[in-house]
């Protein structure tokens, strides 16, 4: 009996020391899974943030074409409505060369792109907003060059 109880205690002695190294390799894993964890959220955190700055990077730059495009209609319409209004009371009767009437009345006629506002929901859109936004910019730019060029020819060839 003495026997038994000796390797009863043996066994447990051998199982405390198996159930302290189980317990020693749980918290080392436990330590591992929440570094991993921890790890992977301040990954995920920082996409995020970075992401969020990005879209209002985007928007931004959005907002800033727009005012733009503003200026850029302003004078257009400015010229319209002033000079180029003027200009075009102007007869082919009343020019040395009837030509320049003709190219002012046809710059004219030419038909402004429909405003586009920044109205997005995505980076990607905002993205696309804004370069059509400057496609606009280029399209007024070029437009009023040659509005006030032909407006100029038309006062210059006046009689």
């Amino acid at each position: 009996m003495a026997d038994v109880e000796k390797n009863s205690k043996n066994t447990k002695n051998v199982n405390g020391g198996q159930d302290a190294q189980e317990k020693k390799a749980n918290h080392h894993a436990l330590v591992i899974i929440v570094a991993v964890a921890l790890v992977i959220c301040l990954c995920a955190g920082g996409w995020f943030m970075w992401n969020k700055q990005r879209f209002a990077n985007a928007k931004a730059q959005c907002a800033e074409t727009s005012d733009t495009l503003r200026v850029a209609m302003n004078e257009y319409n400015n010229l319209v409505n002033n000079d180029a209004n003027d200009a075009s009371d102007i007869t082919a009767d009343q020019v040395k060369d009837p030509k320049t009437v003709k190219a002012l009345a046809k710059e004219l006629e030419a038909q402004a792109p429909e405003y586009m506002a920044c109205a997005a929901e995505s980076m990607k859109e905002y993205n696309e907003v804004t370069d059509k936004l400057n496609d606009q910019i280029s399209w007024y730019k070029s437009h009023t060059a040659s509005l006030e060029k032909a407006v100029k020819a038309v006062e210059a060839s006046r009689k």
